[in-house]
């Protein structure tokens, strides 16, 4: 548990660190009663370790948030909650965030979820990420036109 007077545990410390080194970093929760989860909430906690840092907490850093639930209406307070904190922490959270509604979730034979729209969603949300730190790549399948420079593409 986050306490800030005491010696850090150094999972604790390794995540702060390599918080510090990142451009960009994705963070996600279950919703649990249209919250975060107490174990992701613990961790942002840690982030305070950065108030000093140069940059400070996540100034300067894309963050894409991920929430999942059984419902549309938990993950969306959870996701806006999720997002609120990554302002508070200076941070620039993507355009979309990806709720991951797990209730209509259908199963494939190896009995991993598929969902094609959180699929595409999380897509989206990770080309902004890229597109924000200035390494985007246009992904196997995607409309090159869209991504180029000097496209008209208008987003719908």
């Amino acid at each position: 548990m986050f306490a800030p007077t005491t010696t850090r545990d150094p999972r604790a410390d390794r995540l702060v660190d390599s918080v510090q080194r990142a451009d960009a970093l994705v963070i996600a929760s279950p919703a649990y009663h249209a919250g975060i989860s107490g174990l992701v909430k613990n961790a942002l906690d840690h982030l305070e370790e950065l108030r000093d840092a140069d940059p400070p907490y996540l100034d300067g850093r894309t963050v894409g948030c991920i929430t999942t639930s059984r419902g549309p209406q938990a993950g969306a307070l959870t996701l806006a909650a999720l997002r609120s904190v990554v302002h508070a922490l200076r941070g620039w959270p993507t355009p979309l965030g990806v709720v991951i509604d797990t209730s209509t979730a259908s199963f494939g034979p190896d009995d991993e979820p598929v969902q094609p729209t959180a699929r595409n969603q999380l897509r989206i949300m990770t080309d902004q990420m890229l597109t924000a730190v200035g390494q985007r790549t246009v992904a196997p399948g995607a409309d090159a036109e869209r991504f180029s420079p000097n496209s008209t593409h208008q987003p719908s």
